[in-house]
């Protein structure tokens, strides 16, 4: 008699303690996450200035801002790039045009904070290049902290 193959779980087969699937009380971000999961590069990303970049974002449980700024990796005074309010579970494109102007051979900080009024809120980031995903995450509200995401953007030598 063969035996049968046990079956792997996944994360929609688990359960809670009253025997609901734990994913029914995820959050359409936390959702997000299980069917795509994150992608983290190292927090570090090569470019060579000529790729289409863009800042997806997406907030659960309350409207957010999102700020984005560049600055080089040396200090200076950080370059705003992006200033989008009112961020809902509606997916919110930044354009990332700046990446176009930096200098061959530079390193950058890319840096985004995220605040709103709830103290609960969390955000689905994902940076892409060409249409390709180079890193995704999902960012919650913890207090006390900048809330935030960082990357360093090193631009290739010409």
């Amino acid at each position: 008699m063969a035996k049968k193959a046990k079956k792997k779980s996944s994360v929609a087969e688990v359960h809670s303690d009253a025997g609901e699937p734990a994913i029914a009380g995820l959050t359409l971000c936390e959702r997000y996450i299980v069917d795509n999961p994150e992608v983290l590069s190292g927090f570090s990303l090569t470019i060579d200035g000529s790729e289409s970049a863009n800042l997806r974002v997406s907030s659960c449980r309350g409207p957010v801002r999102v700020r984005v700024t560049l600055d080089r990796e040396t200090g200076g005074a950080p370059r705003l790039i992006a200033d989008a309010s009112e961020v809902t579970d509606v997916w919110r494109d930044i354009s990332l045009q700046a990446f176009a102007s930096l200098a061959p051979g530079q390193n950058y900080v890319l840096i985004w904070v995220i605040d709103g009024p709830a103290d609960d809120w969390q955000v689905v980031s994902e940076l892409s290049l060409n249409q390709t995903v180079h890193y995704r995450h999902l960012k919650k509200h913890r207090p006390g902290v900048i809330n935030g995401e960082v990357l360093m953007i090193k631009v290739r030598a010409a």
